[in-house]
């Protein structure tokens, strides 16, 4: 529990560092995520993740640029919040029946986040058709992740290399 506790912490640490751009903000927020799955595993992380979303739901400001509330976690970027579990849960299937070596988990953590965009990406058209917006899909795909593809993969690889040397240091 100490360790679910801390990672939703470091999650929260890593989301107040970031650059604000519209819509979406370059933040560290999901290299926490990354490195909270690449150290506890998939089933913890997702407690972890857990725990993040629901200190962020209750107003407490842990979200990137210092947000927090219903309305943020179920607003038009809720989605990638939301798809941080997707991520957790997806490398827990995908450890589960292999190896937890360092290949794994960044596979692990590569699809779950092509998941979680997928989640966030459809999460924000429907906000954008809702609010009678004629943006097309594949312009919302182009401002919403493609900016973000090479940072992530950078993020995800960083992530694996440094939660390896932690969980041999920490014998996790």
């Amino acid at each position: 529990m100490v360790f679910i506790a801390l990672f939703a912490v470091i999650i929260a640490v890593c989301a107040w560092i970031y650059i604000p751009t519209l819509p979406i903000p370059y933040s560290m927020q999901n290299f926490g995520v990354f490195i909270a799955i690449g150290i506890l595993g998939g089933r913890r992380a997702f407690f972890a993740i857990a725990v993040y979303l629901a200190i962020g739901a209750v107003g407490i400001p842990v979200f990137s640029g210092f947000t927090g509330g219903f309305g943020r976690l179920f607003g038009e970027t809720g989605g990638f919040l939301l798809g941080f579990l997707a991520i957790a849960l997806i490398s827990w299937c995908i450890t589960s029946f292999f190896k937890r070596g360092t290949a794994s988990v960044f596979v692990s953590i590569l699809i779950g986040q092509l998941v979680s965009y997928a989640i966030g990406v459809f999460w924000y058209w429907f906000f954008y058709a809702e609010g009678g917006s004629d943006a097309s899909f594949s312009g919302i795909l182009a401002m919403c992740v493609l900016p973000f593809l090479i940072p992530d993969i950078v993020k995800i690889f960083v992530a694996t290399v440094i939660s390896d040397r932690v969980k041999r240091i920490l014998k996790i």
